[in-house]
């Protein structure tokens, strides 16, 4: 009976408290969400990455080699750590099609072991195959292909026909391209059999390591066999080094996002069990003088914050793995091609956060009790002195509180008497303010740094690839009408230091360049004519700075050249490596050989003569870059809308609950305030003024906050490959402090409406 009489207490306090049990419920499952669903979505793409993987003997190392012989295969496969070798030649080709799109050519030693495409539709290939081959599927879509049907690639001038046997996607081409954003109708790859190619010689090979194996030292170990090879690893590979980049990203993104989201529910689960608990003195009091025990008493007031607690952990674990990682997933495989999507189990972590959201209510409950409960149940049972009026402040500026009329003093006292509702008010505003001004200004700032670097860093309007067919640079400087033609040319290298190594890509320059941008702040930087220059974020990861020695090894090398850091460059995007070609020269290498042309202006002769040109293998234009670049990052963007639905969502159980709390703790004062002959319009006009002055000192708060918070999760999105800035643009401070203005004068009018519903006999009563 017992418990009977308790269990139906406790129904019947849920019941009366039945808007702070649901805002209870709601802010425990606003963090477990967050996380649950972040959680869940980082662990989907590793999962199904790395199945996909592992089913399809994915490479774990790139060794460009010419050539890749019988005694190179067998030197690495003797490597401690290697698992699997195998030999192919890769190139790429122009298909013959109107539009002359370009396609990776992967022709295997035999039947692909490592790297094994994934068939789609048609059929398998046969390493005796020499008029078949694999086509990948996107590209075949795009490009009006399919099983059966014939394709034709140009090769140094001569057609090679194939018979299209099947279509394919593979796992080191999640993301197929050569720009920045995949176009199946421009680039794809095409797999077929080296006996294609008999005359040439194989000039890739792809290495499986061991499971334990350490991959920087078997690599180490290969560069130390073949010097001049050029080995990419996994890190160092365009597709799998952005499924990684992503995965760590939102890694990180599942601790700091939803952690603050955990901070505000504990202070509002605070405020509520403390209110609720406080109330229900007299009633710890009663039952203890009716003969319960102090632990069944307690147990049952835990019972206020276990329940709801639990409810909303779980609501917000569960909810949060089926809705927000397919969210995220269907941004994200705009630009990826993975075969299946795979959910992770429930993880540890996951389980521990849910824990510790119900633990700290738990706590949080158990010290209100203990701080209520002390006392004998005598004194409990006595109602509870009101503490002691304290002069503000604000009464000791004559000045200003003199200005204050009758209602304004009822407010300023009001507020100062119940100073943690107050704060709770105001972190709730500030909480909302914060999150919409990141979510707004991480929009900014992703657009400022793309547009920057497309728009001030690169300055010229065109970027002219070359083929291994390109003349020499003054003659097209001479030749193509412009403003400005500059030649470049570009290499992969391997760079090295006492505490790094990473593939990347050398950019030289020449000596009087003008339309590349290197320095702080998108200023001009003028390159000197010795050592090199590394843009600042590769210069971290390196460990080096400007002086230091560093080595680079180009392909075909069997000596690194050691040169010095003469300086470093601030570049966004695309971290590399740049020196002046009269630096390149006292090398004594190559000969400059140009790969591409930077075009300032052109003019439409100038146009013209770059459609002529045969050596031309593709044309850039930056601002269609920076517009797929946009399109690439739409899973982040996904992300900063979440933000703001769960920056309003916060706010609105935040206001509401502190705002039923301020109208059950004053509903005696405002019952009063009828009976002396206040209108129901004037009692919401007070409590419009009182939230209406921690609404806007809590906008004001969120203001530099928001663009902390800002910059401290784009610090957190960064790669190695990229360096976010932190812009905030004022009209983003402008609509965040109007939207949570116009939300919160929302919700202040819901509560205002339960005015009409205060029974004055009911509050006037006495307590005894």
């Amino acid at each position: 009976m017992v418990k009977n009489a308790l269990g139906l207490k406790l129904a019947r306090d849920i019941w009366h408290n039945r808007a702070q049990f649901v805002a209870m419920i709601l802010l425990c499952a606003l963090g477990t969400w967050c996380f649950s669903g972040l959680d869940a979505f980082w662990r989907m793409l590793e999962t199904s990455s790395q199945t996909y993987f592992e089913q399809q003997n994915m490479a774990d190392l790139w060794v460009n080699l010419a050539p890749v012989d019988r005694e190179a295969l067998l030197r690495v496969q003797e490597v401690p750590g290697v698992q699997e070798v195998q030999a192919r030649i890769t190139l790429e080709m122009a298909v013959d099609l109107p539009w002359e799109p370009r396609v990776a050519v992967h022709a295997f030693d035999g039947e692909p072991r490592i790297s094994i495409p994934l068939l789609r539709e048609g059929k398998a290939l046969s390493s005796s195959d020499i008029r078949g081959c694999l086509l990948e599927e996107q590209f075949a879509k795009a490009n009006g292909f399919a099983p059966g049907d014939r394709i034709t690639l140009k090769w140094d001038g001569s057609p090679i026909e194939f018979t299209i046997v099947g279509t394919c996607i593979s796992p080191e081409h999640v993301i197929t391209t050569k720009d920045v954003r995949p176009d199946p109708t421009s680039y794809g790859f095409l797999i077929c059999s080296a006996a294609v190619f008999s005359h040439l010689p194989y000039n890739e090979a792809v290495v499986t390591l061991a499971e334990g194996a350490q991959g920087e030292t078997a690599q180490r170990a290969i560069q130390a066999l073949y010097p001049q090879a050029l080995i990419l690893s996994r890190k160092g590979h365009g597709s799998t080094s952005i499924i990684q980049s992503d995965t760590e990203m939102f890694h990180s993104l599942s601790y700091l996002f939803p952690l603050l989201a955990f901070a505000v529910a504990a202070l509002i689960v605070l405020t509520t069990l403390t209110r609720m608990i406080e109330n229900q003195r007299i009633m710890i009091g009663t039952l203890k003088s009716l003969g319960y025990r102090d632990g069944t008493v307690r147990r049952h007031y835990l019972s206020y914050a276990l329940y709801p607690s639990l409810l909303g952990a779980l609501l917000g674990l569960l909810t949060g793995r089926i809705s927000l990682p397919y969210i995220l997933w269907a941004a994200e495989t705009t630009s990826m091609v993975f075969p299946h999507c795979l959910q992770a189990p429930i993880s540890l972590e996951a389980w521990l956060m849910t824990g510790v959201a119900v633990a700290l209510s738990l706590l949080i409950c158990l010290h209100t009790y203990n701080k209520n409960a002390r006392e004998w149940p005598a004194a409990l049972l006595r109602a509870k002195p009101p503490k002691a009026g304290r002069t503000l402040l604000l009464e000791r500026i004559p000045t200003l509180w003199n200005r204050l009329g009758f209602n304004g003093k009822m407010v300023m006292r009001n507020l100062f008497r119940n100073k943690l509702r107050t704060l709770m008010c105001f972190v709730g505003t500030l909480c909302c303010t914060m999150l919409l001004i990141s979510s707004m200004g991480l929009q900014d700032s992703v657009h400022f740094f793309i547009n920057r670097y497309y728009t001030q860093t690169l300055r010229y309007q065109l970027k002219a690839e070359l083929d291994s067919t390109a003349g020499e640079a003054e003659a097209y400087e001479k030749r193509i009408q412009a403003e400005r033609v500059e030649a470049v040319m570009e290499k992969g290298i391997t760079l090295a230091s006492d505490t790094a190594t990473r593939t990347t890509t050398l950019t030289v320059v020449q000596a009087d360049q003008q339309l590349l941008y290197l320095g702080e702040k998108e200023s001009y930087k003028p390159l000197e004519d010795h050592g090199i220059y590394l843009t600042r974020k590769l210069a971290e990861v390196m460990g080096t700075k400007a002086g230091d020695p560093i080595r680079i090894r180009l392909p075909g090398d069997d000596e690194p050249v050691v040169t010095i850091v003469a300086g470093l460059c601030e570049v966004n995007i695309s971290q590399g490596v740049f020196m002046t070609r009269p630096a390149w020269e006292n090398w004594r290498k190559d000969p400059f050989q140009p790969t591409a042309l930077l075009i300032a202006n052109p003019t439409s002769e100038g146009l013209r003569q770059l459609e002529d040109m045969d050596e031309v293998a593709q044309v850039r234009d930056p601002l269609v870059q920076s517009e797929q670049m946009l399109t690439l990052l739409k899973s982040m963007m996904g992300m900063f809308m979440l933000m703001s639905a769960v920056a309003l969502g916060l706010a609105f159980v935040v206001q509401y609950n502190m705002g039923i709390l301020n109208l059950m703790e004053r509903n005696r004062e405002y019952a009063t305030l009828k009976v002396l002959g206040y209108h129901q319009k004037e009692i919401r006009g007070l409590m419009k003024q009182e939230n209406n002055l921690v609404m806007l000192l809590g906008v004001l708060g969120g203001l530099l906050p928001g663009r902390a918070f800002t910059a401290l999760i784009l610090k957190t999105c960064e790669g190695e490959n990229t360096v976010f800035s932190s812009t905030v643009n004022w009209p983003s401070y402008v609509v965040s402090a109007l939207v949570t203005i116009a939300f919160s004068m929302f919700v202040t009018w819901i509560l205002t409406r339960k005015v009409r519903t205060i029974d004055m006999v009911e509050a006037l009563k006495s307590v005894e």
